[in-house]
């Protein structure tokens, strides 16, 4: 008499784990991409809104604030800085490279140098400082520039 099992085998396991694995393959890329993209973008609005933040600071202080760029490294204090300042904001990026470069808001919250600038893979970027203080939407004055 035959009895019947309820299962599979373990080749029919193999093929299944197999077509997964070669489906995840496919997908898995795409999805990694994805998600760097997604990081980067949010850097640099993270970075829009840092500076906007900080220009709004050095307008209400009435003082001057200096940022300095350098590789993934973003750093702001105030110009000239007092004895026992310590600095404002200092963040290191993943995705964002900056060459070194420094600008300033003056007392008033605008920048000089009003642009800097910034890569993240192989996209260059220029950022308008001025106009990401004044626009609501910073994305939109984020720029991108050959070399």
């Amino acid at each position: 008499m035959y009895t019947k099992t309820y299962g599979f085998t373990l080749i029919e396991l193999m093929v299944v784990m197999l077509i997964m694995a070669s489906l995840l393959s496919l997908v898995g890329g795409v999805g990694v991409k994805g998600y760097e993209s997604a990081q980067k973008k949010t850097e640099l609005m993270t970075l829009s809104n840092t500076i906007t933040a900080l220009s709004y600071q050095a307008f209400s202080s009435g003082r001057q604030i200096e940022f300095n760029f350098k590789g993934h490294a973003v750093e702001a204090s105030y110009s000239p800085k007092l004895d026992n300042e310590s600095v404002l904001y200092n963040k290191i990026f993943e995705y964002i490279f900056f060459q070194p470069q420094k600008f300033m808001f003056n007392k008033n919250g605008f920048a000089f140098p009003s642009e800097i600038r910034a890569q993240t893979g192989n996209v260059n970027h220029l950022l308008d400082i001025n106009s990401i203080i004044v626009k609501s939407n910073s994305a939109s004055t984020i720029g991108t520039y050959e070399k």
